[in-house]
């Protein structure tokens, strides 16, 4: 539970900030339009609102407005067996673009970014798809397995967190997966971190720990001591570091490999 109250508390942080720049932006030419009301007749004063209210409209951040997922991914989505793009001679078919359009266009959402933008919502699936690609391969060239029955164990250990196999089932449903595809995306996860743990060395020190402690005591006064969290909170920075050398990672691999994207 205090892991999960962590990463809750470092997400809405970084959501917080988003949220504020918007509002920022958003409530500046609002004061401005009430100074001028003041100076206006009242038939100016009621066009004023009229005005003012569109305004507000207009002005919600394009990753703030409800998106309808279905119609995006149905204008978005491509035959299964389209070849999206080819990655060192091997094809990336419409099965695998099709599979992270959904949650690529969940995630655009949940970043405040335009997730009605079909161009985008392709471009990001496509960027996804392709990287995947190339860290996949790396990891069939380091030799990196996992087996079908430690797969099945960490599903297993999924759903004990659901009271009922309906309630699981909607969760997958909601991550725009199958159970096929929740075991390739899980067995693809299990051989990355296998990679990060035998490829990638990270070193969290003292300062960062009781810096990312205190960001969180002053988001949060229920915060348990240092004491109790400082395992979670090296691990989280651990896990930070690592995600950060392993994107550097795929573009470097990116970068030496014969990429050539079809849609």
């Amino acid at each position: 539970m205090k892991k999960v109250l962590l990463i809750a508390l470092l997400g809405l942080s970084m959501f917080l900030v988003a949220c504020s720049d918007n509002e920022n932006t958003a409530e500046e030419p609002e004061q401005e339009t009430g100074e001028t009301e003041q100076e206006t007749n009242e038939t100016e004063q009621e066009t004023t609102e009229e005005d003012q209210e569109s305004e507000e409209t207009d002005s919600e951040p394009a990753g703030s407005q409800e998106v309808n997922i279905e119609e995006v991914v149905a204008n978005v989505q491509v035959e299964e067996d389209t070849v999206v793009a080819n990655v060192n001679g091997k094809e990336i078919t419409g099965q695998k673009f099709n599979m992270l359009l959904n949650q690529t266009v969940s995630m655009l959402q949940q970043y405040g970014q335009d997730a009605s933008d079909e161009d985008l919502v392709k471009q990001q699936t496509l960027d996804a798809a392709v990287s995947q690609e190339v860290l996949s391969q790396e990891l069939d060239n380091q030799g990196i397995e996992v087996s079908s029955d430690d797969v099945e164990a960490q599903i297993d250990q999924l759903k004990q967190n659901f009271e009922t196999d309906e309630q699981f089932q909607e969760y997958i449903s909601q991550m725009s997966l199958t159970e096929e595809g929740l075991q390739q995306q899980m067995a693809y996860e299990m051989k990355v971190q296998q990679y990060q743990d035998a490829e990638l060395d990270v070193e969290v020190t003292d300062e960062e720990v009781e810096e990312m402690y205190d960001q969180l005591s002053s988001q949060n006064e229920e915060v348990p001591e240092l004491s109790e969290l400082r395992p979670t909170i090296e691990e989280q920075l651990e896990n930070q570091k690592k995600n950060s050398q392993l994107t550097q990672r795929i573009q470097e691999l990116q970068e030496n490999a014969e990429i050539e994207t079809l849609i």
